[in-house]
């Protein structure tokens, strides 16, 4: 009631002072008093339709000065848009992170002798217009004595926000996949990126730039390409608990090309805990001789989010 009784004060006092100023009006444009009502309509803390309600009622008062009003109140939108970052940047380094732990392993014996262990750990941060992304991942299967599966990968991402729903992207990745053919592979790349969905049911994000990738093959041979990387990301809110994730990869060269895509259905069972089935499929285009360029790992694990 009090909050409807300020607004009906706050709109008359600004009928007031546009009815005041209209009757002595010049040519020049709006009267000192309405552009200081504008940047009162846009102070800290304000109700931001208050600035929306201002510039329309200075604008009937002032029609012949409609783009400066306009050009107003864009600047004040910026300048308390930067005012917002500031306020919610964290105070430090250690502020402002969240991430998740991930774990699964078996093991069977008898007529059959097989073990795996599935290892994730995904860490970022978020403010107004940073982002970044550290994931450590790692996958390991023995079967009947023979080591099928050794995978490991380390990355971070980090973006720039621009206005609207454009990023800069870059990315700095190390990988190990001896059943893939490479010992050590190293990956840089910077791009843009662009939010193609963001709605509460799902999201889409999109990136591309040009990669530098050094490969040491276990056959010793060593290979450095300039390529090209896409990647997509989409996200699946089926309920407040469930979420599917896709995430595909390409980097694209005059050598060997990487395809991978992850698909994840992510549930909550209690408090921070959550269950995760996912399937990855992986193929290299040039592997060594006597090695299938093919690969795909299932997972079933825990995730612990923080």
């Amino acid at each position: 009631m009090f909050a409807s009784f300020n607004r009906i004060a706050m709109l008359s006092a600004v009928w007031i002072v546009f009815a005041g100023a209209f009757a002595n009006a010049e040519a020049a444009g709006p009267p000192e008093a309405v552009m200081k009502m504008l940047n009162e309509a846009a102070r800290d803390g304000s109700d931001p339709g208050e600035l929306e309600l201002t510039a329309m009622l200075a604008k009937r008062a002032y029609p012949e000065a409609a783009l400066e009003i306009d050009r107003t109140v864009r600047r004040l939108e910026r300048q308390r848009q930067r005012h917002k970052v500031v306020a919610e940047a964290p105070r430090s380094l250690r502020d402002g992170w969240t991430g998740e732990g991930e774990f699964g392993a078996s093991a069977s014996g008898g007529n059959t002798n097989e073990t795996s262990i599935n290892l994730g750990f995904k860490a970022e941060r978020e403010t107004a217009t940073w982002g970044n992304t550290f994931v450590a991942k790692a996958d390991y299967k023995k079967s009947a004595g023979t080591t099928t599966v050794e995978r490991f990968l380390a990355n971070h991402q980090s973006k720039y926000k621009f206005d609207g729903k454009l990023y800069g992207v870059s990315l700095l990745q190390w990988e190990s996949d001896k059943f893939a053919g490479f010992d050590n592979r190293f990956s840089e790349s910077a791009g843009l990126g662009y939010s193609l969905k963001q709605a509460r049911k799902w999201t889409w994000d999109v990136t591309a730039g040009p990669a530098f990738r050094q490969t040491s093959r276990v056959d010793r041979s060593y290979e450095a390409d300039i390529e090209a990387r896409l990647s997509s990301h989409i996200a699946w809110f089926l309920t407040p608990g469930t979420t599917v994730t896709q995430d595909t990869n390409l980097f694209l060269g005059p050598g060997n090309n990487t395809y991978q895509a992850v698909t994840a259905l992510t549930t909550k069972v209690i408090g921070a805990i959550s269950a995760r089935a996912s399937f990855d499929y992986k193929r290299e285009t040039s592997p060594p001789p006597g090695l299938v360029g093919q690969d795909t790992v299932s997972r079933l694990t825990l995730v612990y989010g923080f």
